[in-house]
């Protein structure tokens, strides 16, 4: 993987010369701003990499960035909004969980408006989770080709079961199809 940077951030010096992490931080100039990071498994080399102050990406004049808003258009479902997913095209996929703070099979979309604004989009219903899968804290995912993984839950429509179902949405197909979720075995 490339690391793009606009950018250098100057070079880490070694660390008994680092007297505080906070004063090689603030050397670090605003403008580094690496759009994406190489994978490190080295604790210690990520530790004394060079890193932006700020991770915020560059904002066209003009746009509002700041705390989350509400949008224009209630949310239409009878219940909490919860685990937003932004998809490949731009769009928000939520998940609704009923009054009774029980995963449902329900799933809503919010499309920005022409602008691209998500304050002024456009709410739909999208595609319902296969029969007999309703997840509550549970594993998700939106991989690169678009598909979104779900897997587990520590409830299953409002039964606390630990369920092993799991579901893969099908952008291709506009629907969920189920599997069952990946497990852990602890004994390997």
């Amino acid at each position: 993987m490339l690391l793009q940077v606009v950018s250098v951030a100057p070079v880490a010096p070694p660390l008994d010369q680092v007297p505080k992490v906070a004063e090689y931080i603030s050397q670090v100039p605003q403008q580094s701003l690496p759009l994406s990071y190489p994978a490190r498994h080295n604790l210690g080399a990520l530790l004394l990499e060079p890193r932006p102050v700020s991770v915020a990406p560059p904002v066209a004049a003009g746009t509002v960035v700041g705390p989350w808003q509400s949008t224009n258009n209630p949310f239409p479902g009878v219940g909490t909004p919860a685990n937003p997913l932004l998809l490949t095209d731009g769009t928000v996929i939520v998940h609704l969980i009923d009054n009774s703070f029980a995963g449902t099979r329900n799933w809503f979309q919010l499309t920005p408006d022409i602008n691209g604004s998500y304050v002024n989009g456009t709410w739909s219903t999208f595609a319902s989770l296969p029969a007999g899968y309703g997840p509550l804290f549970h594993a998700s995912e939106v991989l690169p080709d678009g598909r979104v993984v779900m897997n587990g839950g520590e409830f299953n429509l409002g039964v606390a079961d630990d369920t092993n179902l799991g579901a893969i949405y099908y952008p291709s197909l506009g629907a969920w199809t189920s599997r069952a979720a990946i497990l852990y075995d602890e004994d390997r």
